[in-house]
């Protein structure tokens, strides 16, 4: 379910929003629960005098993960873990391990120390897609050679 907010600029007036072709009205532009669809809103002012437009939501779901694998780090003090995460959908996709601060074109991420990993996979229309995975390493061994 997509959220639908209508923007008015510099809104002096108070306005009021309807997402039904001016049925009813609310005080808040945000419509949160919709289906994809095609969707007549209004914007009704003070005077009574409504502005209406069309919105398109897409009821695409978003990429879908077909394939994810992993491979962990050799020892706790190595970085050397991989993640290899695979999807489709019918735009182009981009993945990121980082909240979307930065995405890549593939899924392969390399040279990972053990953790928690979320891979946020997103299409151009901003749907989104997430898979959590955790690599985890063995612990060094504190065997040793003693001496007496």
């Amino acid at each position: 379910m997509a959220p639908l907010t209508s923007r008015v600029p510099e809104e002096p007036e108070p306005y009021t929003y309807s997402i039904d072709n001016g049925a009813s009205f609310q005080a808040a532009s945000l419509f949160t629960g919709l289906t994809g669809g095609m969707y007549v809103y209004a914007v009704e002012d003070d005077n009574a005098c409504q502005v209406f437009g069309q919105a398109a939501l897409s009821s695409t779901p978003g990429p879908i993960i077909t394939n994810s694998s992993f491979v962990n780090p050799a020892c706790s003090n190595n970085c050397n873990g991989t993640i290899s995460i695979t999807a489709t959908d019918n735009s182009s996709i981009n993945y990121s391990l980082d909240g979307g601060v930065t995405s890549q074109a593939t899924g392969e991420f390399i040279d990972l120390c053990s953790g928690n990993y979320t891979i946020d996979i997103t299409n151009i229309e901003g749907c989104e897609t997430s898979q959590n995975l955790i690599l985890t390493a063995p612990h060094a061994s504190n065997s040793g050679i003693y001496s007496k």
